[in-house]
């Protein structure tokens, strides 16, 4: 027995649920547009004279502010937010000017969680004694819930070595915050 083509007519209805299934998954693969953005902020901190070894420095970060501003200026509302990240972190001696950071050993920057532990994002140890400005390690993690929210507790942690603990130091944060947002 000879088999019979096909007709085709009768191969195209065949193929048109083939063709649908195909234009659905396509269609549940493709998700609103995703814009990312760079939110740049910075943070100064000073360092009161002494001798202590560990100073836990803090300060109130309107991070919502920030990022709605952000958001509102690109087109987007706050409740758009879909993701926040560290990008960069960038220390720099500002009182005195152009001072190494000789006396700081370490540092860590982080925002305390609602359980009341740190999460940290950026770090630096051990600090190079022989510069002014000090490029962070950032740690990508999410921090989305820190600009959801009410003004966060951010916390520069500094570890020193040998100050003489006669002078107020200043050091800036400039940090840069890649933030998505989408439909």
């Amino acid at each position: 027995t000879a088999m019979r083509p096909i007709p085709f007519f009768q191969r195209s209805i065949l193929a048109i649920p083939l063709i649908a299934l195909l234009a659905s998954c396509q269609k549940q693969d493709e998700s609103a547009p995703v814009t990312e953005l760079m939110l740049r902020d910075e943070l100064t901190f000073s360092i009161p004279p002494g001798d202590q070894a560990d100073l836990d420095l803090a300060t109130l970060y309107d991070a919502h502010a920030s990022v709605s501003a952000l958001l509102q200026e690109k087109g987007f509302s706050p409740d758009q937010l879909l993701d926040v990240r560290i990008e960069n972190a960038r220390a720099v001696m500002i009182e005195p000017v152009n001072v190494p950071f000789h006396t700081l050993h370490a540092v860590h920057l982080d925002f305390t969680q609602a359980a009341g532990t740190p999460l940290n994002f950026a770090h630096l140890d051990p600090v190079p004694n022989d510069r002014s400005i000090l490029d962070l390690s950032v740690d990508h993690a999410d921090l989305t819930p820190f600009f959801e929210g009410d003004p966060q507790t951010l916390h520069a942690r500094l570890t020193m070595n040998g100050r003489d603990g006669s002078d107020t130091t200043r050091v800036r944060f400039a940090l840069t915050f890649r933030v998505k947002a989408g439909a």
